[in-house]
């Protein structure tokens, strides 16, 4: 495995949360040298397609030889990521919507303003824009991320703000 991977496994095993990250999703993590998210522009085009064809290259490896009970779909609605670095299927962002790309519409539609908020339907956009708006204007709102993806960035973001103290812990046991 990963040292990166190991290291965010071990993590959320120590918080209790590794059941939140798919096993498909940690299976990739842990063979991939990068770490999917949400990338904001941050790599080139060519190097988002390059990280996409690796990374579901290994959930399709994981599809083949690990036993899932799951289908083929599920498995690659949870760990699967598109060009974003977020899920390749994207899910109805409605308050109470479930609908899934792929699997419970063909595709989903966009906000033309923002174009980060993914809506099935326009009643569903309109259910939402009143809560929506805000964040729309003002470019706010975050690019969408699987239940996996959110899990890690949590225990990422609770770890690094721990991390001066731990440090510090380890400084003065050194002594």
């Amino acid at each position: 495995m990963d040292q990166g991977a190991e290291f965010f496994a071990q993590q959320l095993r120590a918080v209790g949360r590794e059941d939140d990250v798919d096993p498909a999703y940690m299976y990739a993590m842990s063979r991939a040298k990068f770490y999917p998210r949400p990338w904001n522009g941050e790599i080139s085009k060519i190097e988002a397609q390059t990280r996409v064809a690796i990374w579901n290259t290994l959930v399709d490896k994981y599809i083949l030889n690990e036993y899932d009970s799951r289908s083929r779909l599920e498995i690659e609605i949870e760990a699967k990521i598109g060009l974003d670095g977020g899920p390749l299927f994207k899910q109805c962002e409605a308050k109470g919507c479930t609908n899934v790309e792929g699997r419970d519409i063909n595709k989903l539609k966009y906000c033309s303003g923002c174009k980060l908020v993914y809506y099935c339907s326009t009643a569903c956009q309109g259910e939402s824009w009143k809560e929506h708006k805000k964040e729309c204007a003002a470019k706010t709102h975050r690019p969408q991320m699987s239940l996996s993806q959110w899990t890690i960035e949590q225990v990422a973001v609770t770890y690094s703000a721990a991390l001066p103290e731990i440090l510090n812990i380890a400084r003065n046991r050194g002594n």
